[in-house]
């Protein structure tokens, strides 16, 4: 109660404090307060003025901002000396050219460029001629250093363009270049660059390519990877920036011929391997995942001996390191996914020859006393011997193998809840002619799988490739073809011609959202008539780069040929227009393919979605007429748990160990 009165005592003495000062006698101050707001709002918009008019040269001087592109040249692009140079910003998918002109050079030696007809737009219509200061190009060696000073402060979306010509005794440089600029082609364009897409306000530096149009040449620029059949794993991706990492372990050393531990990083935007920490084991024909916290999962393959690995590790990216070594059952040739809690293994080859029916499952998170709880099943029909696997959000799929025409899907959620839902289908024919005929599929043979979304692309080495999706109605084809080289044919005698094509160890890899290469290998040909039967195997130098979202068009599956045949190489898209291939010759040469649109890159002017699924409504429009109807085959129900009794069937390894014997040659 003393103390409420005190606070009590304080507040009224407070009050008592205000009585006073009223009763004094009161001094009218808006006639003061008035003249002073006015002088001060004076005063402000004196020193305004004043720091704008002598800050007016210093804001245009902020805004020419210098740019420095890193442009890196193919081989055979120092036969040319005839180039345009264009800086091009999209404002609403639109092209706007900030800087145009044409230059000479002579890249077989380090010099400075000869820049001619140089022009700034500014504003639309309204162009300027650009002074020696705005531009200049320095020749080092396997790259030009473009720096240019511009004028770009809306942040649109831009990139700097160079187009090589070949020029003849009847046609100058100038006369090239004003065609090339009236009609936005010339047949005389041999070659093309163009820098990585960026933002102004990001960035500064900016790398590109210069190659060939839609031939295969020469990379010297830092790309030597001397490995055949090595995992690859993305390491790292920033979308924002277009910039990815990615983990490239093992393998067979193509010029030693031994099984390599070692690892390397390739950076697609320096455009660049470099050295990585060691794994524990030797690895070839092993298996990778990345999980979502970007942890990497490597398991099985062959050792140094050629003996399956009985070992996975994973690689903790914050501490560079491969940890948490985990026993497992020796196989190679098999399959690693991941669930929400769990790591699996399934599928690949044992020891001794057969092909492994078991599935591991272990948990992402370990237990309060640091144990792994491994849990196992074993599926009836775990595929055959060369099954390939495919993987998405809520389903892993297991298909064809030797004499096998099903595909098996698992579900995802049962395999965490501790049993395994299986359905499985059976392809009888696939559609490869334009009439819509039939062909009967009794095996999808060896084959490799890549997921798009809810889609799976597979290639077999019998020759043939097929997009399907799986729903409740069963499963659908919805695109198929035979590789180029097939063919039947009326001879002029009457007879048939007959050619076959098929393919062994070749590369099939994905390379982006929507796009994926096959290459490498082995071609077996088999030609014949009524009368005689030719047989021949050579290295293949194929290369197919198949887009899933054009599939059904011309565009949407393009062949180019390869400077080497190649066994167990990878393969990069860079700036979603170059692609790089790399690694599975004795040497380690690279090469790279210009492989986009002439116009524009399609990374600006097709709207593409962020995920591994399509873009919304893109399932109509993608895949329309690729078949009359689309083929729905019979489902079989699979329940299985665990245990059950585990029998194998031996099977020789000679057909998978052919490609290492083959680098001995």
């Amino acid at each position: 109660m003393r103390a409420k009165n005190t606070k009590t005592k304080e507040r009224n003495s407070t009050i008592g404090g205000h009585s006073e000062i009223k009763n004094k006698p009161k001094i009218n101050t808006a006639y003061i307060s008035i003249p002073i707001f006015f002088l001060s709002i004076l005063f402000l918009l004196y020193f305004s003025l004043i720091s704008g008019c002598k800050g007016t040269g210093k804001k245009e001087e902020k805004a020419l901002k210098e740019f420095t592109f890193n442009i890196y040249y193919t081989k055979r692009i120092t036969e040319i000396n005839c180039f345009s140079v264009q800086m091009i910003k999209f404002s609403e998918l639109k092209p706007f050219i900030v800087l145009t002109g044409f230059f000479k050079a002579d890249l077989s030696k380090q010099d400075t460029a000869e820049i001619n007809n140089l022009e700034f737009q500014e504003k639309e219509g309204e162009w300027r001629k650009a002074e020696n200061k705005d531009i200049k190009i320095k020749i080092t060696q396997n790259k030009l250093v473009v720096y240019v000073k511009a004028q770009l402060n809306d942040d649109k979306k831009t990139y700097l363009e160079l187009r090589g010509f070949k020029t003849d005794p009847t046609s100058s440089c100038e006369s090239i270049y004003q065609d090339f600029r009236k009609n936005g082609f010339s047949d005389k364009n041999v070659a093309i660059g163009r820098s990585k897409i960026f933002y102004p306000s990001r960035t500064t530096e900016i790398n590109g390519i210069l190659s060939l149009v839609f031939l295969s040449d020469e990379f010297p620029y830092g790309l030597t990877l001397k490995r055949a059949f090595p995992v690859v794993t993305e390491l790292y991706q920033d979308i924002d920036n277009g910039i990815s990492q990615y983990l490239i372990c093992g393998g067979i050393d193509t010029e030693k011929k031994t099984v390599l531990r070692t690892c390397e990083i390739f950076d697609t935007e320096k455009i660049e391997l470099s050295d990585f920490i060691p794994m524990n084991f030797p690895r070839v024909f092993a298996s990778a995942i990345k999980l979502k916290d970007g942890k990497i999962v490597i398991s099985g393959g062959l050792d140094k001996n050629f003996k399956p690995i009985p070992y996975f590790e994973i690689l903790f990216p914050e501490f560079n390191l491969f940890l948490k070594i985990t026993s497992s059952i020796p196989r190679f040739l098999h399959y690693t996914f991941s669930t929400e809690k769990n790591i699996g293994i399934l599928g690949g080859v044992g020891e001794g020859g057969e092909w492994k029916r078991e599935i591991e499952v272990f948990p992402l998170s370990s237990t309060e006393e640091e144990r792994v709880i491994k849990n196992l099943y074993i599926l009836d029909n775990a595929g055959k011997f060369g099954s390939c696997f495919a993987e998405n959000q809520n389903y892993i799929y297991i298909i064809g193998g030797v004499n096998s025409n099903k595909i098996l899907r698992l579900k995802k959620e049962r395999i965490d809840v501790g049993t395994i839902e299986a359905d499985e289908y059976q392809i009888d024919s696939l559609n490869f002619s334009p009439d819509n005929s039939q062909e009967r599929i009794q095996s999808i043979g060896q084959c490799q799988a890549i997921t798009f979304g809810d889609r799976v692309l597979v290639a077999g080495n019998l020759g043939f490739i097929f997009l399907f999706t799986v729903d409740n109605d069963g499963l659908k084809i919805l695109y198929s073809r035979k590789i180029p080289g097939n063919y039947t044919k009326k001879l002029e005698n009457g007879d048939e011609e007959i050619q076959v094509k098929k393919k062994k160890g070749f590369t099939f890899q994905k390379l982006s959202f929507r796009k994926a290469v096959i290459f490498g290998g082995v071609d077996y040909i088999k030609k014949q008539t009524n009368n005689t039967t030719e047989t021949k195997i050579e290295p293949s130098k194929d290369i197919y780069l198949i887009d899933t979202f054009q599939l059904t068009k011309e565009e949407g599956f393009k062949e180019f040929s390869s400077l080497y045949p190649r066994q167990g190489g990878t393969a990069f898209l860079l700036q979603d227009e170059y692609l790089a291939i790399l690694g599975g010759t004795e040497e380690g040469k690279a090469e790279i393919i210009f492989v986009g649109e002439m116009k524009y890159p399609s990374a600006i002017t097709e709207l593409q979605g962020q995920g591994q699924g399509f873009p919304e409504g893109s399932t109509g429009g993608s895949f329309q007429g690729s078949v009359s109807a689309p083929l729905i085959f019979r489902e079989k129900k699979l329940k299985k748990g665990f245990p059950q009794k585990i029998e194998t069937v031996n099977l020789h390894i000679k057909d998978i160990l052919e490609f290492i014997k083959k680098l001995d040659k």
